[in-house]
Order: structure tokens, then C-alpha cells, then sequence
């Protein structure tokens, strides 16, 4: 068996990341529940699980295997992107934002985020696909 099979790294960036973005979902979700509004379990458990699978492709055997094999890598790319994204857009993390914030902090700082020009252009369907094919074009041509 290859050693990359086996092999799990641990990036602290990564984990930190990943560690602390699921925490503070997770606490969202709690104080929501305290002011009596609560939020689906089955979006917390969506968003978890996709935090899930964004770790598993990035720091367990499949990450290994990406500098090895072009199949382990393009796996790594569809566990990203086909599976890990949807789930964590199904834990609707904009809306809880919106909905666990105080008032003073949604209208200061979220919606005009949310309304600004360079959000509406980027979350615009044909602009994040192109976006996503010159990243993964740029990163996978060139030296």
C-alpha cells in the first residue's frame, strides 16, 4: 500500500479555519436559539457536514494523493466543489448571519456587504462560473 493512502497532515490553517468557522456557526445557531428563534437542525447539519468533507479533502489521504495521482486530485476538486460546497450553502451561513446579529452590526456592517455592487456582480451566476474556470484554468496550465 502506498504510503500517501495512510497519510494525514495537519495544516493548522486548515484546521484553525475550518475548526473555528463550524464554531462560530454552531454558536450562531445557539444564540438563536436563546432568543427563542431557532434555525433548522438540518442546516446545521449541513453546514457541519460540508466543514466535514472541506477537512477530509484537504488534509486527510486525499489530499496526499492529489501530488500523486490526477485521479486522487480531481476527486479532491469534485468532494470540494460538488459535494462540500452545496452542503455548506444548504446551512444557509448568510442567513443565520443575518438572522443571529444584533440590528446595530445587520445594518452597519452585513447589508451593506450583502446590497454592495461587488457582491451582487460576483454572486452573479455567469460571473462566479467564469471566475471559477479561470482559477482552476490559471492553476492547473500554467507553471
Amino acid at each position: 500500500m502506498d504510503a500517501w493512502m495512510t497519510s494525514w497532515r495537519l495544516d493548522p490553517l486548515v484546521v484553525v479555519g475550518l475548526f473555528g468557522i463550524g464554531l462560530v456557526y454552531v454558536e450562531a445557531t445557539r444564540r438563536l436559539k436563546r432568543i427563542g428563534a431557532g434555525f433548522p437542525r438540518s442546516r446545521r447539519r449541513c453546514f457541519l457536514a460540508g466543514l466535514a468533507v472541506a477537512y477530509l479533502a484537504l488534509q486527510g489521504p486525499i489530499d496526499a494523493g492529489a501530488t500523486v495521482l490526477l485521479s486522487v486530485h480531481m476527486l479532491q476538486h469534485m468532494l470540494l466543489t460538488m459535494v462540500a460546497a452545496p452542503l455548506i450553502v444548504l446551512g444557509a451561513p448568510v442567513t443565520l448571519a443575518l438572522r443571529a446579529s444584533s440590528p446595530g452590526t445587520r445594518h452597519r456592517i452585513l447589508l451593506p456587504v450583502l446590497n454592495s455592487r461587488m457582491v451582487r456582480i460576483v454572486a452573479n451566476p455567469l460571473v462566479a462560473w467564469s471566475l471559477l474556470f479561470v482559477v482552476l484554468w490559471a492553476s492547473h496550465l500554467t507553471s
